[in-house]
């Protein structure tokens, strides 16, 4: 894999940790989570942002390596799998490509 590549899937992981990390303020207002359709709300981000992590905990670990022994297609099988589940919200691999675009050309080791 060229490093154009590893650069922009470290960046979805990147993307990811964003959204993850707003779930926490989610939790400073407990009395909130008192109204049942906003505990609904929490409960879904939580759902999703564990799905998240379930998905992307293998490219994490294979980024420590420089990638070797990835393999993309389940990579993308399983987001594709998410995506059909849960909707087009899960937008990283539209982040994946923009952002190998804008490092660099696709394939390049630029």
């Amino acid at each position: 894999m060229d490093n154009n590549r590893k650069y922009a899937y470290r960046y979805v992981i990147y993307w990811a940790m964003l959204e993850i990390r707003g779930l926490h303020w989610q939790a400073n207002r407990p009395l909130r989570l008192l109204n049942p359709v906003t505990l609904y709300r929490v409960w879904r981000k939580a759902l999703r942002a564990g799905m998240i992590a379930e998905w992307l905990h293998n490219a994490a670990h294979f980024s420590t390596f420089e990638f070797e022994g990835f393999r993309e297609d389940w990579f993308w099988n399983e987001h594709n799998r998410l995506v059909k589940q849960f909707g087009d919200g899960w937008n990283y691999r539209a982040v994946f490509e923009a952002r190998l675009k804008d490092h660099g050309c696709p394939g390049g080791d630029g």
